[in-house]
């Protein structure tokens, strides 16, 4: 009978973390503490030897043999990224040593920042790797659910109140910090260049280890994606003189990525298999995810170069703030959020078709949530509906579509947000004729064809046609006017048509629809009138 103890870290309420201040840089911050909690922190506070290759900020996990009798590994690494991490331990005790060293880490270093463990002892002769994950994916479930959350004392007597957390402040926002890195100790500015004549802001320590991490994050973004300037500052995603300017938070999923697991898991028989597979999904997700972000950044770059899309001198008009896995969360310049998202997902699929993680896994797809709101719009609620927006495209692939398949649904957020997504609609996108939104959509036309339910070919197209087209592009008021015709119902837009001798609808769903609007009880340009003026797609349209 041999033993081995599995290892589960997983971060809690990162959302909140990291979305809960208004400024970019703080959000930045917090997503590479996020980041380096369950990578380079936890590799550092590994027992030797183990099987992670750390070379500053990069590292590789190699394949290891801890189940063997002959194994020289104290700990070996299943996978790690995407806020959790799993790990196979020779000894229950070096297991929960080491859960003390991060989580001691991880609280003096990320104060704010909750990373939640838990263990599992197996028999490796009667117990397969599956299970046990399983099993212990359930017992960290639980745990999290019946923890009690830390309750800080907020200060004694009068306290100054930190302008970004609500909490005690410590100090104000002129000085420095130093961190300690891998190879070195730097002295990091807590405020950006530009910003020394701004009145001084009273921080936290929450907000002091957000702002000291934030410059490592931008050195890692430019490792990753090629050197390309990224601002840190919201300011610097494009803004539109002399009008209103808007930011996307572009929230993206992988779909059924369990049942993806399960499959590739199936056919393991013994704990070696078992944790190559493992081993093999997570870098493949991993993999898709980065080059589906890398796709999206070139695509951006290129609109820059060709001065296609609004920006500010050399920084792209985009922030990646979560990514590595199939989860991601990019910031970015309203106009092009839409178009951002349908590239990513697409990028996302083609990565599984090119590079799968079994044979016959090559089918694998996502969805997206974009939340369009005005600049320095709270990002906690706007990232709160990224989220929704997403689980909306997963319920409509669930009950809506014939299989799976890649979705998006977006918000455009004119004034504040107010109630939940199901609310919004109700009230902002209902009629006496019916629903005024198509949304979500799938990415392709699949089943969608005849309800006009898609985006590529589909609601883009309109959208283009409203732009470019020769006839079109010289009526924008009448497409504008049309939007409140729409609403009226579908006499009122024959109506309208007739009174300024409009042209039929650009095609999309039935003939009917390019007469009055609608099909059935759905109005089928809403969508396309509403977005038109504030949408740029990355890619260069043909004349």
């Amino acid at each position: 009978m041999k033993k081995l103890t599995l290892t589960m870290l997983d971060t809690s309420g990162i959302q909140d973390y990291i979305f809960n201040s208004n400024r970019l840089q703080e959000n930045i911050g917090a997503s590479e503490l996020v980041y380096r909690a369950t990578t380079l922190w936890a590799f550092e506070k590994l027992p030797a030897p183990h099987n992670v290759k750390v070379n500053g900020i990069q590292w590789m996990i190699n394949d290891g043999d801890i189940e063997k009798d002959s194994s020289s590994l104290n700990a070996e690494v299943i996978y790690a990224g995407g806020g959790n991490t799993m790990i196979l331990f020779k000894d229950k005790d070096e297991a929960k040593k080491f859960t003390k060293r991060i989580t001691t880490k991880v609280l003096k270093e990320a104060p704010g920042l909750t990373l939640v463990a838990s263990h599992l002892e197996f028999d490796i002769d009667t117990v397969s790797l599956a299970n046990a994950r399983t099993k212990l994916r359930q017992q960290l479930a639980a745990h999290k659910q019946s923890r009690q959350p830390s309750v800080p004392l907020l200060g004694l007597g009068v306290s100054a109140v930190c302008q970004s957390t609500g909490l005690p402040a410590v100090c104000n926002d002129t000085g420095t910090v130093k961190i300690a890195t891998q190879n070195e100790t730097r002295e990091i500015r807590l405020r950006l260049k530009g910003q020394e004549n701004e009145p001084p802001r009273l921080i936290s320590r929450e907000t002091v280890a957000k702002l000291a991490w934030r410059d490592m994050a931008t050195e890692r973004l430019k490792k990753d994606f090629d050197d390309y300037q990224f601002p840190s500052d919201i300011d610097k995603l494009g803004r539109l003189e002399g009008d209103e300017s808007y930011v996307a938070v572009v929230h993206a999923d992988g779909n059924r990525m369990g049942k993806h697991l399960e499959e590739a898991l199936q056919d393991t028989i013994t704990l070696t298999d078992c944790k190559k597979a493992l081993r093999t999904f997570s870098e493949k997700v991993n993999a898709a995810g980065l080059s589906a972000v890398k796709h999206v950044v070139e695509l951006v770059a290129k609109a820059v170069a060709e001065n296609r899309i609004p920006h500010e001198g050399h920084y792209l008009p985009l922030r990646p703030l979560v990514f590595g896995g199939d989860d991601v969360t990019l910031l970015c310049n309203g106009q092009i959020g839409v178009s951002l998202a349908a590239a990513y997902l697409e990028a996302f699929e083609k990565a599984f078709k090119e590079a799968p993680i079994i044979k016959g896994l090559e089918d694998v797809h996502g969805r997206a949530g974009i939340a369009i709101v005005k600049m320095h719009y709270p990002f906690a609620r706007a990232y709160n509906l990224s989220e929704e927006l997403a689980k909306s495209a997963k319920k409509f692939i669930k009950n809506e579509t014939n299989g799976d398949c890649s979705a998006l649904d977006w918000h455009y957020a004119t004034g504040g947000l107010s109630g939940e997504l199901d609310l919004i609609r109700e009230r902002e996108y209902s009629a006496k004729e019916g629903e005024l939104n198509l949304r979500p959509v799938r990415i392709d036309p699949g089943d969608q064809k005849d309800s006009g339910r898609y985006w590529r070919g589909g609601l883009e197209s309109v959208i283009l046609k409203f732009k470019n087209d020769a006839y079109w592009s010289k009526r924008k008021n009448k497409v504008v006017g049309l939007r409140d015709h729409l609403r009226k119902g579908a006499d009122a837009v024959k109506t309208y048509r007739t009174n300024f001798e409009i042209q039929l609808l650009p095609e999309l769903a039935s003939a009917s629809a390019r007469e009055n609007g609608w099909q059935e009880k759905r109005c089928i340009y809403f969508d396309a009138v509403e977005l038109f003026d504030q949408y740029l797609p990355l890619e260069k349209q043909e004349a």
